[in-house]
């Protein structure tokens, strides 16, 4: 071992003293060691046929490794890790799992190396004192590029997931005959991952294999098939992104016995780790400014022939740990109405996130500028209405439909709706808002009236909850229906929702409606019928006693984001209240908790 260790003697006798009590069939066995003069010796078994990687790539003169011998090494590799992980009285993290690693007696047994100086390194294992430990700022991380677990990399997380992560690589690799990404290679041009994902939605995994065993076997027997198949499925369960979708050491074994059912998402959501020199190159050196905000500037970038947006996240105080929660989120987030994530860069602290160029910009864009607007003058319904629907259904898959656990998004407004050339809603900043606190929120003065009073009036940080999304989503759908900001003061009323509630006090409502689409909303000629025009007025109706409902200031009378959609399509009827007289105008103020009234149907 290097000279340099950061170990003390003591603390070096005493890992040795460990190390050397683990004995394993499928682990390469320490038989001595010697620390004089400021070097550590190690003395292990000699392994006969070299490392996997060696016979994986036919170096030293290797044959083409079969398949009955890969899928045992896995076994091997396998029963070490649930060895370490759930053997020992504390649990060793291995940290640097690949071939390379993975070395074989002269009976072709796999044999782990290494296991023990991955925890010498910073001395960091699990136990029930010490359930999930994080290496220290400065400290080596350990392990391999293409190996690591995404988690590991951006902020040091270490759980028994990191290994499952690593072998899940080194099973893909071993079936594929192809090195990860991250690990350099001429043979490595394509994402390892991504190929084999993209082969099993297309139900073609068998297409992934080495092709050196399928010169070796001209035919592929049924049982190598369900093998290989078994083994694709595992490698792609253990490499998904979230680590609490990972199956746990002991499941690794089943799995490769088939006594394990694999059950795999419709994606990995896998998104491109970008160098920074990647994205200073498509961004000019970050010279190409397309927006600036409190969450951090967005630059136009070009990359493989592909423009795309590049939002450079501001410095913020809560430190790493923040970025890296709001990375694995963002990554984890996939669906039409939400901007996609190409890939991101965590460097020296700054993370920047690569996002699919939007076309038609940003939603405020369109309601307010309509001259720069590519669709004309003014943006018809038709485009409104289904901007709307696309953003209840980004909400509903945010709150309820993506992962375990609730995602608020706590930034619904028309700058974070972007638009696609097929003006498809897109909802930006998902995550965003945690990194910048609330002193933030109270700086956008220009959106703070879509924040819920809950969460404006707060004495403290305020998490939210799904309400405080659904009262964004409310305001939202007032100022695309009347094209007003929310704090412009109209015919007397202080602000846009005071404005609303006291024209449909007035059964006046529908003259609410942005006078630019045309006066067929609130006029009506006696003795004409318009099949289109009545489907109209009936869908602004909805949506603005929609948006009211969500903008009450109770938080518990808005109604949850399940419903939203199912009200813009007609299946379920809002009901409002009637209010006190100075109720509405609480809907941008404080209501303490204790406020009640009788609820009544609405007479729209």
């Amino acid at each position: 071992m290097a000279k340099n260790s950061r170990q003390g003697e003591r603390e070096f006798h005493a890992e040795v003293l460990s190390t050397g009590r683990i004995r394993h069939r499928n682990l390469v066995s320490l038989l001595g060691w010697c620390h004089e003069r400021d070097e550590l010796l190690l003395v292990y078994e000699f392994m006969a046929k070299g490392s996997l990687d060696q016979h994986l790539y036919h170096k030293s003169g290797y044959p083409t490794l079969p398949w009955p011998s890969r899928f045992q090494i896995l076994k091997g590799i396998a029963s070490a890790l649930d060895y370490l992980h759930g053997g020992l009285d504390n649990c060793i993290l291995h940290r640097d799992i690949k071939p390379s690693n993975v070395l074989l007696d002269s009976h072709m047994t796999a044999r782990l190396g290494d296991f023990g100086l991955a925890r010498l390194a910073d001395h960091t294992f699990v136990s029930e004192q010490n359930p999930n430990p994080k290496i220290s700022k400065g400290s080596h991380v350990g392990g391999t590029l293409g190996y690591m677990a995404p988690e590991l990399c951006l902020y040091g997380k270490l759980t028994k997931k990191v290994d499952v992560y690593s072998f899940g690589m080194v099973a893909l690799e071993v079936v594929c005959g192809q090195r990860p990404p991250g690990f350099h290679s001429e043979d490595d041009d394509d994402d390892l991952v991504e190929m084999v994902w993209k082969a099993y939605q297309k139900e073609q995994l068998l297409e992934v294999i080495d092709p050196c065993l399928l010169v070796l076997s001209e035919m592929i027997s049924s049982e190598m098939q369900q093998e290989v198949t078994s083994v694709l499925q595992l490698g792609l369960l253990c490499t998904l992104l979230d680590p609490s979708l990972r199956p746990p050491t002991n499941r690794l074994l089943q799995g490769l016995n088939g006594d394990f059912s694999i059950s795999l998402p419709a994606s990995r959501f896998r998104a491109y780790n970008f160098s920074y020199a990647d994205i200073q190159a498509a961004t000019e050196d970050f010279s190409r400014v397309m927006a600036r905000g409190s969450y951090g500037n967005v630059y136009k970038g070009v990359m493989n022939n592909q423009d795309v947006a590049v939002k450079r996240v501001s410095p913020n105080s809560r430190g790493e740990e923040s970025h890296g929660e709001i990375l694995n989120m963002v990554t984890r987030s996939r669906h039409r109405n939400l901007v996609s994530l190409l890939g991101w860069c965590y460097e020296n602290g700054e993370l920047l996130l690569v996002y699919e160029f939007m076309d038609n910009g940003c939603l405020d864009h369109h309601l307010h500028h309509p001259t720069g607007s590519t669709i004309g003058d003014p943006l018809p319904w038709t485009f409104r209405f289904k901007i709307l629907q696309g953003v209840a259904e980004a909400l509903d898959y945010l709150h309820s439909g993506c992962q375990e656990t609730c995602i608020l998004h706590q930034g619904v407004n028309p700058s974070n709706i972007m638009l696609d050339k097929h003006m498809t809603a897109k909802l930006a900043d998902l995550g965003l808002n945690r990194i910048a606190g609330q002193e933030t929120l109270e700086t956008e003065v220009e959106y703070s009236h879509y924040i819920a009073p809950e969460l404006r009036f707060s004495r403290e940080d305020s998490a939210g909850s799904v309400k405080s999304d659904v009262y964004g989503f409310g305001m939202l759908a007032l100022e695309v229906v009347c094209a007003r900001p929310p704090l412009v003061a109209v015919q007397g009323e202080e602000n846009l929702v005071q404005w609303v509630w006291s024209m449909h006090e007035r059964g006046q409502l529908l003259e609410v409606v942005d006078p630019s689409l045309g006066s067929a909303f609130f006029e009506t000629t006696e003795g004409s019928f318009d099949f289109h025009e009545v489907k109209r007025r009936q869908q602004i109706t909805r949506v603005l006693q929609l948006g009211m409902s969500c903008t009450l200031p109770d938080a518990s009378l808005r109604p949850h984001s399940n419903r939203l959609i199912q009200a813009l399509y007609g299946d379920w009827s809002v009901s409002l209240p009637i209010l006190p007289p100075s109720y509405a105008g609480l809907s941008v103020s404080y209501l303490p908790s204790s406020t009640s009234f009788e609820a009544h149907s609405s007479r729209d």
